[in-house]
């Protein structure tokens, strides 16, 4: 199992390019094709990868890791995600002074953009659809009318309101959780 974790990781990485939520819809399937965790763990492991430091990608990497095999599985599953990164980075800044002056990297970099945006678009609208509707999978939301559970759209829309006055992310994480275990 180990072989596969780090297999997994390593395609995941290398083929993963627009920052750490555009890579959300790919562990995503992964994760949960394979039956490594449920949709509700992975969205629950998002919102604990967004309280604690680091990349979110890596985060997720290091619970199912940690899931599947435990300290080793976690270990090896964060470095196969994240070297095929560092690695092009690190091939980035080596070239970037001549790669920078070539149209044809702005054109490729330009055309990137897009299919970042709509990865990490896509991120979102599944997880709104499994937070808001408890569906398992935007398959599930689209074959029956959805019931709204309307105590998490209204906790949505409370902290959008917070986010647009500019309360500090802690205290809606604090907030959030507290009402969460009341509900």
């Amino acid at each position: 199992m180990i072989f596969k974790i780090c297999y997994e990781f390593l395609l995941i990485g290398m083929i993963c390019f627009g920052g750490g939520y555009s890579i959300l819809p790919l562990l995503q399937s992964t994760f949960i094709k394979k039956g490594w965790i449920s949709s509700s763990e992975f969205i629950d492991m998002i919102a604990i990868s967004q309280m604690t430091p680091g990349p979110i990608g890596a985060n997720l990497a290091t619970f199912v890791g940690f899931r599947l095999e435990g300290i080793a599985g976690a270990f090896l599953g964060t470095i196969c995600l994240i070297i095929p990164g560092i690695i092009l980075a690190i091939g980035m800044i080596y070239f970037y002074d001549k790669l920078n002056e070539l149209d044809l990297i702005h054109k490729v970099f330009y055309g990137l953009r897009p299919v970042a945006t709509g990865l990490i678009l896509a991120a979102a609208i599944n997880i709104m659809i499994i937070t808001l509707f408890r569906r398992s999978d935007v398959f599930s939301f689209i074959k029956k009318i959805p019931t709204i559970d309307y105590s998490s759209l209204l906790l949505f829309l409370f902290c959008l309101v917070l986010l647009r006055k500019k309360v500090n992310y802690i205290y809606l994480l604090i907030i959030s959780g507290t009402v969460g275990y009341f509900l």
